[in-house]
């Protein structure tokens, strides 16, 4: 909406207010109002309405939380079938010039390459994925390309994907995510230890711009586009909240971790066997397309995670310490790289 598009948004119900409002409130200076109509991953019709006479289509939404679910097909049902309604939408459409798709580095992870580093050319293998979020993903992209592949001519469009990894950075409402949940069990003091992992993270805003860029960038048509800045030790982030929000009366979770606890803790903890796998292990990851093709510079992660939970702190996820002192004592200069 801040790049002059007229928007129109989907969400399961429009009886929800909480939400509703929102999104509404949410661009007060766009040149045009936000429009809003109800769909379902898992209803192909309605997505008819939803489409209809556009001429980009963005799809982000896909279950997820670190723990696997009992069955499978609650992630993977609507990733995979959810994706392909939305594509037959816009292939019935006739308007449609391209679709952007948030996939995830999940779908990367198992190619392997003399280099070691991970590239938009490497896809996981499904069968191999213990996550099943992460094979959700993965089969949610490869239907995508199968799907446009073998459009006919007359209702080809192009298809482009986004692949971020873990992210970070500000909020703006109060329905915290998986990832958000994290920042927010570490600044109440809610992990005893800390695993020693790393975490391949991306600011929000370099996500949601790397979309934007994909309907914009004539080259990006076609492309698979992994957004990702570095990776980060997990003692590492908490460290940088420590630092930050100790003084101000929080008791964030700074003790590290042993390997072999961690394992051990895996077997009970579905969180903790959801991220056993990255124990010990720094991914390569290369961000060459982001960086040279949508020509996005990665915002500082110790940034983006400060703003995220200064951020959480203001909308109330997080509660106000009597020592708290806002965001604009933060010791990081905004807009610091």
């Amino acid at each position: 909406m801040e790049h002059g598009y007229r928007v129109r948004g989907t969400v399961r119900s429009l009886k929800n207010k909480e939400k509703v409002s929102f999104l509404e409130n949410l661009c007060p200076g766009a040149q045009y109002p936000l429009e809003l109509v109800e769909a379902d991953l898992l209803n192909e019709e309605s997505w008819t309405a939803a489409v209809k006479d556009c001429k980009y289509v963005l799809h982000t939404a896909s279950p997820f939380q670190f723990d696997n679910p009992r069955n499978p097909d609650e992630f993977i049902k609507p990733a995979v079938d959810g994706t392909l309604n939305v594509l037959k939408a816009a292939a019935n459409a006739g308007t449609v010039k391209r679709v952007v798709i948030t996939s995830s580095v999940a779908a990367n992870w198992r190619g392997e390459r003399q280099d070691g580093i991970c590239t938009e050319d490497d896809w996981s293998v499904p069968e191999k994925q213990e996550s099943i979020y992460e094979r959700s993903k993965t089969l949610a992209e490869l239907a995508a390309w199968k799907y446009v592949k073998d459009l006919p001519e007359d209702k080809a469009f192009e298809l482009c994907t986004v692949q971020p990894v873990g992210i970070q950075g500000p909020v703006l409402h109060k329905n915290p995510g998986a990832s958000v949940d994290v920042c927010i069990k570490l600044m109440n003091g809610e992990f005893p230890m800390l695993p020693k992992f790393y975490f391949p993270l991306v600011d929000v805003r370099d996500v949601a711009e790397a979309h934007i860029r994909c309907l914009e960038v004539e080259e990006a048509g076609g492309k698979r586009v992994i957004v990702f800045t570095d990776n980060v030790f997990y003692p590492e982030l908490a460290k940088w909240l420590g630092d930050e929000f100790k003084p101000q009366g929080y008791n964030v979770s700074t003790r590290v971790m042993p390997n072999w606890l961690m394992k051990f803790m895996s077997v009970f903890n579905g969180e903790l066997r959801g991220m056993r796998s990255l124990v010990g292990k720094k991914r390569e990851i290369s961000n060459t397309r982001m960086r040279d093709l949508l020509g996005i510079s990665p915002t500082n992660l110790k940034q983006a995670t400060l703003e995220m939970a200064y951020s959480l702190i203001e909308i109330g996820s997080i509660k106000k310490t009597s020592k708290y002192k806002g965001p604009n004592s933060s010791s990081l200069t905004a807009g610091e790289n």
